[in-house]
């Protein structure tokens, strides 16, 4: 069951990969904060709930679920900015890597 942790760690993981995409928004000239903002927060509510289900429902790899999660995010940029796969993928590698080293600080400061 998806209870308070999911929601707090999917709105760090929302902050995360909204700072990344304020730093890069140069990416997207021709787009409006408003739409970038709606855009990350449209791709997060699929992607997130896919990798929580992947990961601790199905036991899917955690390398598994990344590559997926990594082709919904690019395919989900891809579509509502209306911007080249190569772009998307760009978003995709950036956003993904920020919060993965985060979450490794995260639990390697935990483990100690």
């Amino acid at each position: 069951m998806m209870g308070l942790t999911f929601v707090l760690l999917m709105l760090a993981n929302l902050l995360i990969e909204l700072s990344v995409l304020m730093g890069v928004r140069g990416l997207w000239k021709d787009q409006r904060m408003g739409r970038l903002l709606l855009t990350c927060v449209t791709v997060n509510l699929v992607s997130y709930p896919l990798a929580y289900l992947c990961i601790e429902k199905d036991g899917l790899p955690y390398g598994a679920t990344e590559a997926l999660v990594f082709l919904t995010e690019g395919m989900l940029y891809c579509l509502t900015l209306d911007c080249q796969i190569k772009t998307a993928a760009q978003i995709t590698t950036m956003t993904n890597t920020v919060s993965l080293l985060c979450s490794l600080l995260v639990t390697s400061g935990l483990a100690n």
